[in-house]
């Protein structure tokens, strides 16, 4: 919150998502630190993606760019994560549902089914 005055469509975002949590069976202590982990893991990913705004003919110079000067011998997983991006099968588009996937399967663990 900033401020005096909340904004309240971010208030009842905020309500909703913690009440789904509640809902779902979390208990107290995990929907506290549930909401933290999805507010703080959606806002990172949106301020990722607005820092990374490149095509892909954009990012291809960047890369070959980069790596250019890169010691790729001395970081050669970086390195094939760097090449990675530039391949039709890691287009990045599924990375935001892959992380949330993983905090969801976590949170149901978590459940308290009664």
């Amino acid at each position: 919150m900033t401020g005096s005055s909340p904004d309240i469509d971010r208030l009842a975002q905020s309500d909703a998502v913690l009440r789904c949590l509640r809902e779902a069976g979390l208990p107290p202590q995990a929907v506290y630190s549930a909401y933290h982990a999805l507010d703080g893991y959606a806002l990172g990913y949106a301020l990722q993606r607005q820092d990374f705004p490149y095509s892909r003919k954009e990012l291809q110079k960047l890369i070959k760019d980069f790596l250019r000067d890169f010691p790729v011998a001395e970081y050669p997983d970086f390195t094939e994560h760097v090449k990675q991006h530039l391949e039709p099968e890691f287009t990045g588009t599924d990375s935001f549902e892959f992380g949330l996937d993983l905090i969801l399967d976590g949170l149901e663990r978590l459940r308290v089914v009664g």
